[in-house]
């Protein structure tokens, strides 16, 4: 029997694996049971033992969420923590709550006609009640307000003592705004005209708590939020890469704003007027130009006639942004996302999409130098030129990305049932991410890859523990990066450019073959590692897919019709 000494409550149970964990102390009494459990969806002890970790580390960001409840529940007095200003801001949301619906009250009254006794009525009833608005405020006793303001908190999962000071000085706030209003409901029934609806209480609140209230006494800045985002625990298995682009987004704020932002600096408008702004922003800025602050960048653009950035790149400013802000809203450090619905409308979008190469586009690409296997010097140009050989190969045949390529170790290529197949897996702890869970798949290596000599290449750099190992900490942009670059300054250097094709390209022709056999969609799915679309149900989560036979029964019917790679057998 294996040894699971170091996978400590992994399970098999009627030939499915399970993990299993006990709850912490700390948070036991958040859970039903003294133990939590998970199907690992697999029947072998191998692909266990890969999901094994990714599970124990859901089970640990579960519990430390369990804690931060806890905490957050056990403050039963949150409007305390509220600064004065932060205080008053709320008593603005209230208000401009409450005055829209006030104003669909008015709007209804005014359709009915009212008498000139029933006017007075009304009159008189605003008079009394504004009265005990002035006199309530004149005690200091604010009590009048306390249904209004205590459902408001409630409707805001805002905890509070009726006791304390912070209390006293929000239905302060709200009795002040009620007071003026009231005020101006008595104009309207003598006819006069009403010259300001903001109640002057509110008038000393900066423009930017309108948008996003601190509701912790101290301020933050960008910079720091970005920073206590970036150490979640759920974002421990993130690349560096995107941790990078996170970086590059604040800075460019920072940068526009000509100094380091604080978190209530940045209101809405502020952010339409900077996304604006980027659209007007270089691409790429010449070596001479890289130290150019914001402003300069955009005279710069304007004056060479620069390449701006496109839509989809401002989209994905937008979208970091409205995640980090929603970060601050659930952390309380804010009571509303001012990043919602920025983004711009992309005509490019659908005409961006990358098409297949053309197979005489084909045939070229491996007829040039790196292709020809008499060439003395086919892999001395560059230490990635057996690797790009090798990923052009392999993406044609299995339609695999370059990233997923790159993350092959020499145990990946393994036999089943006398079929060979390369097994595509997550490995998050390695910093060798998929970039979903329908990219974990098994593709049985196609006639045409062994005919090439792929398992030759594998035996070959057996001593290995990646089979592209002189990838490893080439790039911060992931292992693959410098493959895409040598792609394109092969594409280049030969003048094989195809309208909308680069080494994507590779997935589309594989896409393209899968749907020619006229195969079973699903299989389809399965050997490209899609999700299905909308048109996956519940059922398809069961089971554990298809048989490595029945993929490769339907694998090696694909072909590119016209394509002849003879020369490269071996």
């Amino acid at each position: 029997m294996e040894d699971l000494s170091n996978y400590p409550g992994l399970k098999r149970r009627n030939n499915t694996w399970y993990v299993r964990k006990r709850v912490p102390q700390d948070v036991s009494d958040m859970y039903n049971s003294e133990t939590v459990s998970k199907s690992l969806g697999t029947e072998t002890l191998e692909h266990a033992k890969k999901l094994y970790h990714k599970q124990m580390l859901i089970f640990e960001n579960d519990f430390e969420q369990k804690r931060i409840l806890k905490i957050n529940q056990k403050e039963a007095d949150q409007l305390s923590k509220f600064s004065d200003v932060a205080l008053l801001g709320l008593a603005l949301e209230w208000f401009q709550e409450k005055e829209g619906k006030w104003e669909k009250a008015k709007l209804k009254s005014l359709s009915t006609q009212h008498t000139d006794a029933e006017v007075e009525h009304l009159l008189n009833e605003a008079r009394l009640e504004h009265q005990s608005y002035i006199s309530a405020l004149k005690c200091n006793n604010y009590e009048i307000v306390y249904p209004s303001a205590q459902r408001y908190l409630k409707k805001r999962n805002i905890s509070y003592s009726v006791s304390s000071e912070s209390y006293r000085k929000f239905c302060y706030y709200v009795a002040k705004a009620l007071e003026f209003s009231l005020q101006n409901d008595i104009k309207e029934f003598q006819g006069k005209s009403i010259i300001a609806t903001l109640p002057p209480i509110f008038g000393s609140l900066p423009d930017n708590y309108k948008f996003g209230i601190n509701t912790k006494s101290e301020t933050i800045s960008l910079s720091d939020l970005l920073e206590k985002f970036l150490k979640q625990t759920e974002r421990q298995n993130i690349s560096e890469k995107n941790n990078k682009n996170y970086r590059l987004v604040v800075s460019r704020l920072n940068d526009y704003a000509g100094k380091e932002l604080d978190l209530q600096q940045v209101n809405r408008n502020y952010l339409e007027e900077y996304r604006n702004a980027l659209l007007k922003y270089p691409n790429r800025l010449p070596a001479k130009h890289k130290n150019l602050s914001f402003s300069d960048a955009l005279n710069a653009a304007e004056k060479h006639m620069l390449t701006t950035l496109s839509v989809k790149t401002v989209n994905t400013h937008m979208t970091c942004l409205h995640s980090l802000f929603e970060y601050a809203y659930l952390n309380d450090f804010i009571t509303k996302n001012p990043v919602q619905k920025l983004t711009l409308l992309d005509p490019e979008q659908d005409s961006e999409k990358r098409y297949p190469w053309p197979v005489e586009k084909l045939n070229k690409i491996f007829r040039t130098p790196l292709f020809t296997p008499d060439n003395p010097k086919q892999f001395s140009s560059s230490k990635y030129d057996e690797a790009l050989y090798w990923f052009c190969l392999i993406s044609l045949w299995t339609g695999m990305s370059k990233k997923e390529i790159s993350q092959f170790q020499i145990s990946d290529l393994r036999s089943e049932n006398h079929i060979l197949f390369l097994d595509v897996v997550d490995r998050p702890e390695l910093g060798a991410n998929l970039k979903n869970q329908y990219r974990i798949r098994k593709i049985p290596v196609h006639k045409e890859l062994i005919r090439l000599g792929l398992p030759e290449f594998f035996n070959k750099r057996k001593d290995r523990t990646w089979l592209f190992s002189e990838l490893t900490g080439t790039s911060i942009n992931g292992r693959s990066h410098y493959i895409g670059k040598r792609f394109a300054d092969l594409i280049k250097k030969y003048d094989l450019d195809s309208p909308k094709c680069s080494f994507h390209s590779f997935r589309h022709n594989y896409r393209d073959a899968l749907r020619d056999t006229e195969m079973n969609k699903n299989i389809q799915y399965a050997l490209g590692g899609w999700s299905g679309g909308e048109n996956k149900t519940v059922a398809d989560n069961y089971g554990s897919g298809y048989s490595i036979s029945k993929l490769n029964e339907n694998l090696q019917k694909i072909s590119y019709k016209g394509l002849d790679l003879k020369h490269l057998y071996v």
